[in-house]
């Protein structure tokens, strides 16, 4: 998925992170990656990213409003509302 990442996509991701226990330090340091993306970079698996490798998110269907964006690399899906 590319392109800006929506702020209710990086809420959703930290929700996800906080839910996995995953220390702040790390969160925050991947809320600072999401913030320095420019436009048109692809959007990074916070999974992947807590643990060093590069997963990559792909919207694999939208229903209803709802997206399910799934991890090339991990496998692990995130439902979010669609921006």
């Amino acid at each position: 998925m590319t392109g800006q990442m929506s702020p209710q996509y990086l809420l959703k991701f930290v929700e996800e992170l906080k839910k996995r226990a995953v220390p702040a330090h790390d969160i925050e340091s991947f809320e600072r990656h999401c913030a320095s993306l420019s436009n048109g970079a692809v959007t990074p698996c916070p999974f992947c990213y807590v643990v060093n490798k590069r997963g990559v998110l792909a919207q694999r269907t939208e229903v209803a409003g709802l997206v399910v964006l799934q991890c090339e690399n991990c496998d692990i899906s995130v439902v979010v509302r669609a921006p």
